[in-house]
């Protein structure tokens, strides 16, 4: 997933950041928030087991991304 305003690349999935969770999370949202330093592009994240984070694209982006095994038989 790539933002058009930063152009900032990110993943589509990433490990849920609850404490002990570790599931699948999606971002939802992406916006920028004024700050005393300049604007700050945020992400809203949810994971399947429906815990939801507001954080900054740079504490995101140091997460683990998850690794889906793909079905036998499949290509791409």
């Amino acid at each position: 997933m790539e933002w058009e305003a930063t152009g900032t690349a990110l993943p589509e999935l990433i490990a849920c950041p609850e404490p002990g969770c570790g599931v699948p999370a999606g971002v939802v949202d992406r916006f920028v928030l004024a700050s005393t330093s300049g604007p700050v592009e945020h992400v809203k994240t949810w994971c399947l087991d429906g815990h939801g984070f507001t954080q900054r694209v740079d504490a995101l982006t140091g997460w683990p991304m998850i690794r889906v095994p793909r079905p036998a038989g499949t290509t791409g």
